[in-house]
């Protein structure tokens, strides 16, 4: 049978999570039992790229450059997420 990987936005989250779901026995920093894995981030773990990661061009942010309107949403791996979490 499957499990189903579920990750919270923190840890408080998680356990709440795991009450909902059938009280599900916490093991090192995850619950699991025989449907469901619960872990949680800590932060952010990715974010939405900035303006002047996508276009080099535009240069320094200004006013001048607004509306910024994206053809396609880019992300990246947060920068202040803690690499022990991913």
């Amino acid at each position: 049978m499957s499990k189903s990987l579920v990750i919270a936005e923190k840890p408080s989250v998680a356990t709440d999570l795991a009450r909902v779901l059938g009280k599900i026995p916490k093991t090192d920093d995850f619950y699991e039992n025989d449907r469901y894995i619960i872990t949680s981030a800590i932060g952010h773990i990715v974010e939405l790229c900035l303006p002047n990661e996508l276009e080099k061009k535009r240069g320094k942010w200004s006013f001048a450059n607004l509306p910024i309107i994206p053809t396609t949403l880019s992300s990246s791996r947060s920068k202040r997420q803690n690499p022990g979490f991913l």
